[in-house]
C-alpha cells in the first residue's frame, strides 16, 4: 500500500489539504474534521 503524505494550509477563510507526493488530490474544510473527510473522499474517489 502507498503511503500518502497531507499538507494542510490554513487561510483566514477555510483549512486547504492537499497530498504531498500525489497530483490532483485536494480538499477543503472548515474544520479539522472536514478537511479529514474531504481528503478521504478524493483520495477514495481516485481510487475507485
Amino acid at each position: 500500500m502507498k503511503q500518502i503524505k497531507i499538507v494542510i494550509e490554513r487561510s483566514k477563510v477555510m483549512c486547504s489539504p492537499y497530498a504531498k507526493n500525489l497530483d490532483r488530490i485536494y480538499g477543503r474544510g472548515d474544520t479539522v474534521a472536514e478537511v479529514k473527510q474531504s481528503i478521504l473522499d478524493t483520495i477514495e474517489l481516485k481510487q475507485g
